[in-house]
């Protein structure tokens, strides 16, 4: 539960970065224990994908808390275990390592992820894990369609089973494709153009079916997010880029900062034509701890039985071509860039309005400034070298 009257605070510090990056990050509060209402009673919750990059933030708000036990469930498919071990370093210097807990398991093991979840006497899980590249999709529908639609299913069967009442989806700004007006609210129509978009599409509807199937005893909310970014402050935890997949199909900051390490020749601009202010897609860009924050605000619309969807995102769209800019600014290095065609199912433009969060939990992202997003991102990608 959010506490809406609760004030920003804190900040990053960031050195050997141009005087106005300091500034801009200066502004962003960081998100503080104070800001959130305690729960009633210790929480069990379950984190799929919590080895992830925003599984694994998540993860780190829960115990920062400390009304949290937390477990884990990932099969490492595209997350990393050294993840894991910075999870149970953090545990052990905080002296919580009985409220952290992983298990390896598949999510496509129903009677597995049951047995879990009646073990732990869950009260409520957060869906992160899942495939999550549009290009990639195009090229494999049917393994989307497996490995979100699918498993959401299982998963939602095994709470059912294990009498879990509550879950938080994560789902995608991908599920609306092609909007006509903006800003994107949770009424737009939802007419996804990838197999990815489908999918969690597809998933919000089992949710729905099942919420619907089990009055009383189920709620579910779906966060539909816009373009994640950024790293924990404290650079306690980050992405680890170490599956194939996510050199082969990149999002595009992790694209841009490969070039400036010397990964990559230059960075490939998909399509210069689109109906936008220089030609290239826009998107709007909310920083990872904001994203985690909006679940625990999320909480707060768990009344009866119901299923609620919300949008995370600042309401603020970039160019790519800007968000290069951003990051030439934040690490002093020039981008060699080439322009190639536009990527089948990338929409020209989603920029969100988060108006239906803030106005139930009075969740806002703070970190309104992408200078300040690439900037941890950056920090943590110098970390990882050292």
């Amino acid at each position: 539960v959010f506490s809406p009257s609760a004030k920003h605070g804190g900040a990053l510090e960031v050195q050997g970065r141009q005087k106005a990056i300091e500034e801009d990050v200066k502004i962003a509060g960081a998100w503080k224990k104070e800001d959130f209402a305690k729960p009633p009673r210790m929480m069990n919750v379950v984190i799929t994908g919590g080895a992830g990059y925003i599984g694994s933030h998540m993860a780190l708000l829960l115990l920062d808390q400390g009304n949290y036990n937390v477990t884990v469930i990932d099969n490492l498919s595209r997350s990393s275990i050294s993840t894991i071990k910075r999870l149970q370093k953090h545990a052990e210097d905080e002296g919580i390592t009985n409220k952290f807990h992983w298990v390896f398991a598949e999510l496509e093991d129903q009677k597995r992820v049951t047995g879990i979840l009646k073990k732990g006497a869950t009260d409520l899980v957060l869906h992160f894990a899942g495939n999550a590249y549009v290009g990639e999709s195009m090229k494999f529908p049917e393994l989307y369609k497996q490995n979100i639609t699918v498993t959401t299913e299982r998963l939602v069967n095994a709470m059912v089973a294990a009498k879990v009442p509550y879950l938080v989806y994560s789902s995608s700004c991908a599920t609306y494709g092609n909007v006509e007006k903006l800003p994107i609210t949770e009424e737009s129509p939802q007419k996804p153009i990838s197999p990815y978009g489908q999918a969690k599409l597809d998933a919000e509807r089992v949710i729905k079916k099942a919420v619907k199937q089990n009055p009383g005893a189920f709620s579910a909310v779906a966060l539909r997010y816009f373009n994640v970014v950024g790293v924990d402050s404290k650079m306690r935890t980050g992405p680890i880029l170490s599956h194939q997949a996510q050199h082969k199909y990149p999002r595009i900051l992790d694209a841009i900062l490969d070039v400036v390490e010397g990964k990559r020749d230059k960075i490939e601009i998909a399509g210069n034509k689109f109906p936008t202010r220089d030609g290239t897609a826009i998107r709007d860009y909310v920083h990872v701890s904001d994203l985690v924050a909006a679940h625990l605000a999320a909480f707060k619309s768990f009344e009866g039985s119901s299923f609620e969807a919300f949008n995370i995102g600042t309401g603020t769209g970039l160019t790519v071509s800007e968000i290069l800019t951003v990051v030439e600014k934040v690490t002093g290095k020039t981008v060699e860039k080439v322009i190639t065609d536009a990527r089948p199912g990338d929409a020209s433009e989603l920029v969100s309005s988060a108006d239906k969060l803030n106005k139930l939990t009075g969740w806002k992202a703070r970190y309104g400034k992408v200078a300040d997003m690439v900037t941890t991102q950056w920090e943590w990608r110098q970390k990882l070298k050292r």
